[in-house]
């Protein structure tokens, strides 16, 4: 069986993160004007930063179930998804189980999307799916999805 140690693997992402972003600079170098019009930087906006239109797309997204696909609850990285959910409470006042379902696609802030089977026995909702985006640095949300409450 073929072993490959940690330091080989850790080259190896490291050299195909360099050709992508040598790659990216390439194509941001000779359509830096499209890329601008699409919201800016994809690796910035996927670490934190805000497309040019944000207050549109939050407005959008307001118009649904908060904590929905459409309208993601909007954390700072996996810590941010898990201690959200730890200050969410059911209906009973219980803290509810939940478990990470993994990456649904992007979401209308253009990032990357988590899902969570969250669960409350014994309460109403008694399963719901919430949708996370992780890439709102420094980002503390106070809002509950409906039949939920947060404690601060």
């Amino acid at each position: 069986m073929l072993k490959i140690s940690s330091v080989v693997v850790a080259c190896l992402l490291l050299t195909c993160l360099g050709a992508g972003h040598a790659m990216a600079q390439q194509d941001a170098s000779s359509s830096s004007s499209a890329s601008q019009e699409d919201g800016g930087d994809f690796l910035a906006s996927m670490f934190g930063g805000a497309p040019k239109d944000m207050e549109k797309r939050l407005a959008e997204a307001a118009k649904h179930p908060f904590g929905s696909h459409e309208n993601p609850i909007r954390v700072n990285m996996p810590e941010g998804e898990r201690d959200y959910l730890k200050r969410l409470r059911c209906a009973n006042g219980k803290r509810p189980e939940f478990e990470r379902g993994g990456s649904v696609g992007t979401g209308p802030y253009n990032h990357i999307l988590d899902v969570y089977d969250v669960k409350c026995p014994g309460s109403e909702p008694a399963q719901s799916d919430i949708y996370m985006d992780m890439y709102f640095a420094d980002y503390h949300e106070t809002r509950a999805p409906e039949g939920f409450t947060i404690k601060p």
